[in-house]
């Protein structure tokens, strides 16, 4: 059985989802669970392709 952490963005909530994941990245987690409303700023404020980017940089997968 293979157990991996994830972490919850709501854990950082000060920050924003492009700061989450390099710290997530960072901290070496490899799971994150990300929150709609935070997405939605990034969407609307990032350029295109940019949490795709972040997560592929950083080794990162999506939880929930």
């Amino acid at each position: 059985m293979n157990v991996e952490l994830s972490i919850n963005q709501s854990t950082i909530m000060e920050c924003r989802t492009e700061q989450f994941l390099t710290a997530c990245g960072a901290a070496g987690f490899h799971s994150v669970e990300l929150r709609v409303p935070k997405l939605k700023e990034t969407f609307f404020s990032a350029a295109p392709g940019t949490v795709e980017e972040l997560l592929d940089r950083h080794e990162i997968r999506v939880a929930a």
